[in-house]
């Protein structure tokens, strides 16, 4: 079932860098027990997955590595004034298809009268470059962080 979704999602070829937040052309629809079998971990332990006005995609995948997979998993939640987010998680898995880890790449889009645009930017040795910047009718913060993913899938958050 793994190598399944795996087969129908487009392969990502690093040369130097690609933005995370770009990858929406050729997504493939994952149905709800699909997300369920292999993305439960990815949304927080305390809530379940929500389908109600969401659709998920799977927007690519990088297998290079000997020890896990990289997959792009897109959240879109839209509403009923065609406004929502879209939400683009970066998640590794085992090459059996495994839970290791998951990060919120990118985020745009407004919830509850906030405005959200986080971007990332993936580079060559899986090194994450994340832009964020959030505005509220009274405040606008922005921040640059930066990850790394190691050799085991997992995403070390460091300074440049």
């Amino acid at each position: 079932m793994y190598d399944e979704m795996l087969a129908r999602t487009t392969e990502i070829t690093l040369t130097d860098s690609l933005s995370i937040s770009g990858l929406d052309k050729e997504m493939v629809k994952l149905d709800s027990n699909t997300v369920k079998q292999w993305f439960t971990p990815v949304f927080s332990s305390s809530q379940s997955i929500k389908f109600k006005k969401r659709d998920y995609y799977l927007a690519g995948k990088i297998t290079g590595s000997q020890h896990f997979d990289l997959l792009v998993l897109v959240e879109d939640k839209r509403r009923g004034d065609s406004s929502g987010y879209k939400v683009i998680h970066l998640v590794t898995t085992k090459k059996d298809g495994s839970y290791i880890a998951s990060l919120k790449a990118a985020v745009s889009g407004t919830k509850k009268q906030s405005n959200y645009n986080t971007s990332a930017w993936l580079y060559k040795g899986l090194n994450i470059i994340q832009y964020s910047k959030i505005i509220t009718s009274t405040t606008s913060m922005a921040n640059i962080t930066n990850y790394r993913i190691n050799n085991t899938g997992r995403f070390l958050m460091y300074n440049n």
